[in-house]
């Protein structure tokens, strides 16, 4: 049962936003970001916060009420095995 609770709630997840902190160091010869191009190595680097979400609601609703589903079966198994 507790297993399926975890995935109801693995389920749910898509339906709000997400927020990812990014970051990159380059060490090149040449640098793309440096201009002009030079034969010389250089530093670059870059950070990036990014907001994401997925509009795509309706199939992660129920991808989630088939997990809240099999979740409440899992729970009245469970139940009927205790006593």
């Amino acid at each position: 049962a507790d297993a399926a609770s975890a995935r109801v709630r693995a389920a749910a997840a898509p339906l709000w936003p997400q927020l990812a902190l990014r970051a990159g160091v380059a060490y090149e010869q040449p640098n793309a970001r440096h201009f002009p191009p030079e034969q010389t190595f250089d530093t670059s680097w870059d950070v990036s916060l990014v907001l994401s979400w997925n509009l795509d609601a309706g199939v992660t609703y129920h991808t989630m009420r088939a997990a809240e589903l099999d979740a409440t079966v899992a729970r009245r198994a469970q139940r009927e095995l205790d006593e």
